[in-house]
């Protein structure tokens, strides 16, 4: 009777070790799957972060060039209030001569 007790508490034992490298079976599936989502969410997170890097770049080089074109803007503003006021200043010396040239031929 005690050999039947004890083969019976072995084979208990066995199928609890059965069921214990299931278990473990599982649980390495398990951590198997979460690595390869942790490795997915790294490549994601890497992907991002070399777009936010890139626009990031690309923004402050958009915002250099609008200041560049400012800069020139105002200069050129500059230069066409500076032409107009040549353009004025001729047509006031275009005026005289023409008066002047009117009133040398009128007193001649």
């Amino acid at each position: 009777m005690n050999y039947d007790f004890r083969h019976a508490k072995y084979l208990e034992m066995v199928d609890m070790v059965k069921l214990r490298e299931a278990d473990i079976h599982d649980l390495k599936k398990f951590i198997a799957e979460g690595e390869k989502k942790l490795k997915l969410q790294k490549s994601l997170y890497e992907q991002v972060r070399a777009d936010r890097n890139f626009f990031s770049k690309k923004h402050v080089q958009s915002r250099d060039e609008i200041a560049e074109m400012k800069q020139k803007f105002k200069i050129m503003k500059h230069q066409i209030e500076q032409l107009k006021e040549e353009i004025q200043m001729k047509e006031i010396q275009l005026i005289n001569a023409h008066f002047t040239w009117v009133n040398f031929i009128l007193c001649t």
